[in-house]
């Protein structure tokens, strides 16, 4: 239990300047608050949809943005693809 604060803590500040909108925060919250198991199935657009209560043009801009943030990395391809939180490496994490 302690160990997953400490992990979300030190993700949130990894990504302290990244500027995520209310949507993003709930998907990476969730995400987040799965670990260290991890999202049944990770994070796939309609799961997005559903939490978040927006099309699936924004879903997807979301979680479009959430990659090229490196905050989420995808598993899978095509219409199976899904999400997970990126863990950066320790030489990432020393960049930071």
């Amino acid at each position: 239990m302690i160990e997953a604060v400490r992990r979300k803590a030190a993700f949130w500040w990894s990504h302290h300047h990244s500027g995520f909108n209310d949507r993003q925060q709930k998907l990476l919250n969730r995400l987040l608050d799965a670990e260290p198991e991890g999202f049944t199935g990770g994070m796939t657009l309609r799961k997005a949809i559903s939490l978040t209560k927006v099309s699936r043009a924004t879903a997807w801009r979301d979680l479009s943005e959430l990659v090229e943030q490196q905050a989420i990395e995808p598993i899978g391809e095509g219409r199976s693809r899904a999400y997970r939180i990126h863990w950066p490496s320790a030489s990432e994490s020393l960049a930071l």
